[in-house]
This record gives structure tokens, sequence and C-alpha cells, in this order.
């Protein structure tokens, strides 16, 4: 028996609930099988809701054509974080349906090895075909593998998966070989010949091969008057070879394999034949509605035709069928149903999952899109949400993730309970009235996340949260900038609040922490808390900074509230805190009111002294505290142009593959060794982190933009081979 075992390669789907124990999607977290880990530190948790899954998509498979004895197996490591009574089994997709093994085990608190097999095609009942392994099988096709849990309360933990084939190989010549001769000796219409170390030979008077894939360790020989091989795709030996010899040998290639499809009226729909559908007609003969055909790709995927269809007439049932087709060789009809919307009409998964995914996914113009206990996902090149009147979660999640999501001229965007995420470079909430998370949360990670040009950003008892290089939420002009009983975050390097008319947490928390963090204009905590945390954060031009009952927090090298004028700072039962190295109060005419017993920061004392200062091996003498920290702000400003340095050249080498532009960044992104005096160590431990975090999204940054650059340059190539045979 022989196997091929595949690991994740992206998130497919999932169903409530699923967290992670780090960023926003799960197979990075599980792709490294076996890891059996105890207790798990990288995992996907299910729960606490029954039947909680999540779904992975996998390179296809390549088993040979002619294995026998197939079977399917989800293998995985789980674990529960606290004893209980729960469950896990293996998921697969097939043809568009899920299906779960039915035998379910209890996981326990120590990690544990699993393994869940399909004895059989779960969709046919019927034993697993190469081409429903392969991904060729148009109508059951094996689509993802994961885990589902059944029982998912307690919680339950995925720390590593993978899908094993078991097969039985076939039996072509294996050290000896396989021989046509004659006149006219042919071998035709195959999908793959595969000598193992033996050899295919066909000689005499015009020998003909008609085939998509030639041999692989072996050799294929047409020897004798005008032997002919005849291909759909590049003929490519593996270590084997290709010898065409005698009088006029050619090599001929045929016209490349088409998707066609055709779109009629549900009502009175039929099935078209591949001949039909080719000829862009419906069953008996009559023209489709809408037709057409584009190459097909040549390995196993997940295909978006690049051209829209339109025209089609609204509140219409349609169904459409597709055939792959290679000119002699016809796949198996497959067929799905849909209905157009108004541009009014609601977008609303109930309890399942609507799925946007490829490049540049978009949903426009809607009146209301609401996922109640399901999930809405729009996944891919530069996914965008646009002219929303709402956009509201329930219990479930709205999710954009990719480069640059965006959702844009929304007049509300609005998680419930659930949860509304933005992941990857540079996402966008744009011109909103109101961005309003009630228990659930508004997320942005990545480079750069930004809502701007917003009148209301509230958070009521969820959290909203930007993460990543330089979060913004900025020119909050004519509303407020208000968590009541939740949190609104920014996190990252140098996150920026600007602008706002109000800033004002009521019983929960505003927080900006990272490098260089700054509120401006107005701030104001109430009975909750308005921290800034990092190296010298500032809170600049304010006309009024009141602490009622709560706390206004600045924290670490360098805080100031700086510009205010002729001003009031009032903490009344609360507290005023400016803690670090020279706290300073600026350039004012300040009234500070303090609590009775406290007293306003003063600057420390100066000491002079020497310092040692080791960056990398090198020892550097200064005589301040001063020289020191210049030292070390030189090192955070020249890492950050070798992070911008190293963007820049990953985005000029789209001729590499990704992963040896990855492997060139992760070089030059090394994060420096320092050594300092204990009383710099802090300041020290800090920067280095900065400088970490700035690594760390700059390399997230590199690893899309070169996955997407790579797949642009081989989209272009492909082109260029096409014109050329052309």
């Amino acid at each position: 028996m022989a196997t091929q075992s595949r690991a994740p390669t992206s998130d497919n789907s999932t169903a409530p609930t699923i967290a992670y124990s780090s960023g926003t999607t799960g197979y990075n977290l599980v792709n490294d099988y076996p890891d059996s880990a105890d207790p798990l530190t990288s995992y996907v948790e299910l729960g606490t809701t029954a039947n909680s899954a999540i779904l992975f998509n996998f390179t296809a498979f390549t088993i040979p054509w002619g294995s026998t004895s197939i079977s399917v197996a989800v293998e995985y490591y789980d674990e529960e974080p606290s004893n209980g009574t729960n469950s896990s089994d293996g998921y697969l997709r097939v043809g568009g349906t899920n299906y779960a093994s039915g035998t379910t085990h209890n996981p326990s608190t120590t990690t544990t090895a699993r393994s869940k097999t399909f004895a059989n095609n779960p969709k046919t009942t019927a034993a697993w075909t190469v081409d429903q392994i392969n991904g060729l099988d148009g109508t059951n096709s094996l689509q993802a593998f994961g885990v589902i849990g059944p029982d998912s309360n307690p919680v339950w933990r995925l720390g590593a998966i993978r899908c094993t084939v078991t097969y039985t190989e076939p039996t072509p010549p294996p050290t000896g070989a396989l021989s046509l001769a004659g006149v006219a000796p042919t071998i035709s219409g195959q999908k793959v010949i595969t000598p193992s170390v033996g050899a295919i030979a066909a000689t005499g008077t015009g020998p003909t091969a008609n085939l998509q894939k030639i041999p692989e360790t072996g050799s294929l020989s047409l020897a004798g008057v005008a032997p002919t091989l005849s291909y759909q795709n590049t003929p490519t030996p593996g270590a084997g070879s290709l010898s065409l010899t005698g009088l006029a040998p050619t090599v001929t290639p045929s016209l490349a394999a088409q998707i066609y499809f055709v779109i009629g009226p549900t009502a009175g729909w039929a099935t078209p034949t591949p001949t039909e559908i080719k000829a862009g007609q419906l069953s008996g003969g009559g023209g489709a509605t809408k037709s057409g055909n584009e190459t097909s790709p040549v390995t196993s995927q997940t295909y978006t035709f690049s051209a829209a269809v339109i025209g089609l007439t609204s509140a219409t049932g349609y169904t459409i069928a597709f055939v792959w087709s290679d000119g002699s060789n016809n796949s198996n009809v497959a067929e799905g149903s849909f209905t157009t919307q108004t541009a009014a009409a609601d977008v609303t998964p109930s309890t399942g999952n609507l799925v946007l995914t490829g490049y540049a996914p978009s949903v426009s113009k809607q009146t209301t899109i609401a996922v109640n206990v399901g999930a809405l996902n729009l996944a891919g090149t530069a996914p965008t949400l646009s002219r929303v009147t709402e956009v509201t979660p329930s219990v479930g999640s709205l999710v954009l993730t990719g480069y640059a999501p965006t959702a844009a001229l929304g007049v509300g965007v609005t998680p419930t309970t659930g949860a509304l995420s933005f992941a990857g470079y540079a996402s966008s909430v744009l011109r909103s009235f109101a961005v309003t998370p009630g228990v659930g949360s508004l997320s942005f990670n990545g480079y750069a996340p930004a809502p701007t040009l917003t009148l209301v950003v509230t958070p009521s008892a969820g959290a909203l949260n930007l993460t990543g290089y330089a979060p913004t939420l900025q020119i909050v002009t004519a509303g407020q900038s208000v968590p009541n009983a939740g949190s609104l975050n920014l996190t990252g390097y140098a996150p920026s609040l600007s602008i706002a008319a109000t800033v004002t947490p009521s019983t929960g928390a505003l927080s900006l922490a990272g490098y260089a963090v700054t509120p401006e204009k107005g701030s104001f905590p109430s009975v909750g808390t308005l921290s800034l945390t990092g190296y010298a954060p500032t809170v600049v031009q304010i006309k009024t900074i009141e602490v009622g009952v709560g706390s206004l927090t600045l924290t670490e090298y360098a805080p100031t509230i700086d510009r205010t004028g002729s001003v009031e700072i009032i903490p009344e039962a609360g507290s005023l805190s400016i803690q670090g190295y020279v706290p300073t109060i600026d350039n004012s005419e300040v009234v500070v009111v303090v609590p009775s017993g406290e007293k306003p920061a003063g600057k420390p004392k100066k000491r002079k002294r020497r310092y040692q200062v080791e960056i990398d091996g090198e020892v550097i003498e200064v005589s301040s505290v001063d020289e020191a920290q210049a030292i070390l702000d030189e090192v955070r400003a020249k890492a950050e142009e070798t992070a911008k340095l190293a963007i820049s050249r990953a985005v000029k080498a789209k001729r590499k593959p990704a992963r040896e532009v990855i492997k060139d960044a992760r070089k030059a992104l090394q994060v420096p060794e320092i050594s300092v005096p204990d009383s710099l160590q802090d300041y020290a431990t800090r920067m280095v982190d900065q400088i970490k975090a700035q690594y760390e999204s700059a390399l997230r940054s590199i690893e899309i933009g070169a996955l997407l650059a790579r797949q642009d340059y081989i989209l272009e190539q492909d082109d260029e081979e096409i014109l050329m045979l052309l």
C-alpha cells in the first residue's frame, strides 16, 4: 500500500464557535503535524456551540491513475483545557457537502493522536475513485478536510492536522517495457502514462501517442516513419526521457482544455449534454440565457471565471451547468442553482456561512448584510464591502481577510454580539457614519489599519480593536469615540487617535499602546480609564483633561501633556498619573487639582556617570543617559529603514519563488542583540520589542505580497505561453 499526505494551506470555512491561539486564521497554527506538545501552545479552539467545525484547503493529491483500494483518513491531535464531556470527529467536504466520519472521541486534558477513516466516498457511498481524490471529478471530488465537535461544551483544541490517502498502486511495467510494433501503432486518450523504471515504446509506420502527461522515471520512445506526439499540456519527462526518431517526427500541441458553462432559468430546467453546453445551448438545443468558456487550469484548484456574468434578470431563479473538455474527452456535467437579487435585497446567512473567496471578491449596494449565528467571510486580494446601509453580524461574524480589505461608503457597521473583523494589509472602514460593536467586537489587524472619516466610533459592551503597524482612528470631527462599558484599543507601532472633538470612555477603557501614541483635541475619561502606554506617549492640544472617578494614565519614557494653553487638568475622585523618565506638563498655564495626599509628579534628578551600550557584540562608551538613548534611538531608526527596504526589495522580486523572497527577508530582518546598564534595561527591552513587532509586521506584509506577486508573474508567463502557442 502507498500513501500521500497533505497539510492545510488555507482556511476553507468555519462554523461557530472558533477561536485561535494567535492571529485570525487557523491553518497556519495546525499545519505542523505531528504536533504532540502537551499542553498545546499553537491551536484552534472549538466550542462551546454544538457542531463547531473548521475545514481547510490543501494542495491537490496526485495519486496514480489505476490506483485501487483507496481510503481517506483525517489525522489530528486534540486536547481539552479542562476535563469535561465533549466530542471530536474528522470532517470532509465532498462535492460541496460536509460529512463527519460518525466515530467520535472524547478529548482529554492530555494531547492525543486521532485518526478518522472514510473507507468510501461519503457522498456516493461507493469506493473512492482516483478522479475524486485528485479533484478532477466534476461532482464528487474531495474538496476540504478538518474537524467537527458535535459536542463542543466544554471547549476543546485542535493542535495539528493532516489528510492522508492510502491506496494500492497500479502495476505499470516496473523494470520491463511496454512495446507496440507494426503499422501506425497508437497510444491515445490517456490521462497519464507512467512507466516506473521501464519504458513504453511504439515503433513502425506512423506511431502516435496522444496524452497529457509523460514518463516520470522511465522513457517514452516513438520510432519509425512520421512518429507523432499529440499533447494537451507541456510534456515533461521526470527522470526518464522522451524520444521521437525516424522520418519527419512531429510534436503537435492540441487545443488547451476548456471549462464551458451555460445558464438558463431553473423553471423547466433539464440537464444539457456536454455537446450542448459546448455549443452554448440548453437541453433540447435552445439558446442559453448566458454561456461562455475559459481555458482550464492545468492543476486541481478552485477556479474563478475572469469575466463576470451580467444582464441576468433580478429576483429570478437560474441554474448553471459546467463541463470540462479537451476536445476529445468530456467531464461529467456539474450543476448548481441560484437566485439573483435586487439591489435592495438582504444577504443573510442564518445558521450557515456566506463565503466569497478569490481575487477581489465584492459585496456591493446591499441594504442589509446580516449574519445571525453563521458567518459572512470575504477572503482574497482586496475584498470589498461597499455602499452598505447596514452591516450587522448578530451572534456570528463578518470577516474580511486578505490584501487591503475594505468596507466603504457604509452608513452603519455594527456587530451586535458577534464580531466584525478586518485582517490583512491596510484594512479600512471608510466614510462610515457609525462604527458600533454592541457586545461583540470590531477588529482591524495588519499593516496600517484605518477607520477614517468616521462620525461616531462607539463600542458598547464589546470592543473596537486596531492592531498592527501604525493603526489610525482619525478625523472624528462631529461626534465621539466613546467606549461605554467596552473598550477601544489601538495597539502597535505609533497608534494615533487624531483630530477628535471628544474622546470619552464611560465605564470602559480607551487604550493606546506602542511607540509614540498620540490622542489630540479632547480626551475625557469619566468613570473608566484613558491609558497611553509606550515610548513617548503624548496628549496634544487639549482644552480640558477631566477625570471623573476613573483615571488618566501616561506611562513609560518621556510622557508629555503638551501645549495645553490656559486649561484645567482635573481628576476628581480618580487620578491623573504621569509616570516614567522625564514626565512633563509643558508650555502651559495649568491648574492642577489632585486628590488630597497626592503630589504632582516632578522631574527626576540626573546623575553623571559612564555607560556602556553593547549592540550585536560592539561595545560603545557613552557619558550620559541621553547619549545612550540616542544610540538606541539610532538603532530603532535603522531598524525602521531596514524594514522598509526589505518590503521594497520583496516587491521588486516577483520573479523569485515566494519562499525565497520570504527567506531573504528573514535574513535581513534580524532583531539586534542589545546589552545596557540596569537603569536603561526597561527602555532597551521595549525598544527591542518594538523592533521585533515591526519586523514581524513587515514579514507578514512581505509574505502576502510575495505570494500575490508570484501568482501574478505566473499568470503573466502563462499568458505569454498561450500567445506563443497561438
